[in-house]
Parts: C-alpha cells; structure tokens; sequence
C-alpha cells in the first residue's frame, strides 16, 4: 500500500470517494440524486486549487495502481475560506431550483464543522474492495502525522450518528465526542483527538 499526495488527474477517482463519505450531503451539496453528476460537480471542484476538495488537501492510498482510499483533511481556520470559491461558482453547476441552493447548500458551507487550533478531517474513504484491512486506521494516522507536521495538536471530524462503525474506529483511535453540528439532512457527531506529545 502506498500513500501519497493527490494530483489533479485523480479528481475522478477522489470525487467518488468523498462523495461516499459525504452521503447524502453530496446529493444536496449537488442539487441531485444522480451519482455520475454528484460525482462530476465534486470532481470539478478537486482538479482545481483553493478549496475544500482540491488535491492539495488530499492524501490517496493506492494499492496495485488503484485508489483504495483517501483522506481529505486542512487546518480549521482556512475551512470558510475554502469554502468560497465553491459557493461562487457552484450555482452554475447546481441541478436544482437556485432557492433549493440558498436553503440548503449555502447554510451547510456556512456552518462551523472545525474550530479554531483544529486540524479538520472533511473525508476519510476506503474503496469497498479494501475494507476490513486496517485501512481506514492508517489514513486517520496520515491525517495525524500532517496535522503534528503542521504544528496542530487536535484533529477533528464529523461523522453520522448512523454510522456506528465509523464512530467505533474513531473512538479505538482516541477520538472522543465534542458536541454536534447541525447538518441539512442530520445533526453530525464532532469527534476531537487531542496530542499532548508528538509521536
């Protein structure tokens, strides 16, 4: 297995990926329910620089030449001025009614899922093909390392009360709940780790 950084020529495989831990939230962040176009609109958005799903936050696990998994993770303070660009330019991709935008997309980039002095993981996907390997466990350590490397001493996520084997990872990992975060479709666990020491 080999982690490296994303490059723009990865757009595809990474929408795909994201899109399946955002779940419904890609749906509506897209304005459709049609998974070709979810993943067109989030694969746009990760060949370019600047915002929350650029190759430039992006670490991909591949194995035998095929993306098995990513994580997708920035500093808290930079996640609203990521969020710019998306909200400038997505309506001109968005599939439903404009208001159906201004209801639920710009209210869901606008909420506060990191805070201040947090290192935020936005996606950690693993490929079905490659799951029940530990993978999952390896990107958050990828996450971790990126965050120390960078001076930061909590990383952050949210994850869906629904998904109990998410939050189950997370908690063997040493994350710990930190409040919700109000989505469209559902409010979202927060889950912290803190590091007191680098290692």
């Amino acid at each position: 297995m080999v982690i490296r950084g994303a490059k723009p020529e990865d757009a595809e495989k990474a929408a795909e990926l994201i899109s399946m831990a955002w779940d419904e939230l890609a749906c509506i962040f897209a304005g459709s329910k049609d998974k070709e176009e979810v993943n067109k609109v989030i694969s746009t958005f990760c060949k370019e620089k600047n915002n929350r799903f650029s190759y430039e936050y992006i670490d991909i696990a591949e194995k035998d030449g095929k993306i098995a998994g990513l994580v997708l993770a920035f500093p808290a303070e930079k996640e609203m001025k990521l969020n710019i660009p998306i909200i400038k330019k997505l309506p001109y991709m968005y599939k439903r009614k404009i208001s159906n935008y201004k209801e639920e997309v710009v209210p869901m980039l606008s909420s506060e899922e990191a805070k201040p002095g947090e290192y935020y993981i936005d996606s950690i996907a693993v490929h079905p093909n490659y799951r029940k390997n530990g993978l999952g466990k390896k990107l958050l350590m990828v996450a971790r390392k990126r965050a120390l490397k960078k001076g930061f001493k909590k990383v952050s996520l949210i994850v869906k009360p629904k998904n109990k084997g998410a939050i189950k990872l997370y908690k063997s990992s040493g994350y710990n709940m930190d409040g919700t975060v109000d989505m469209p479709s559902t409010d979202y666990y927060r889950m912290v780790k803190k590091y007191t020491v680098e290692v």
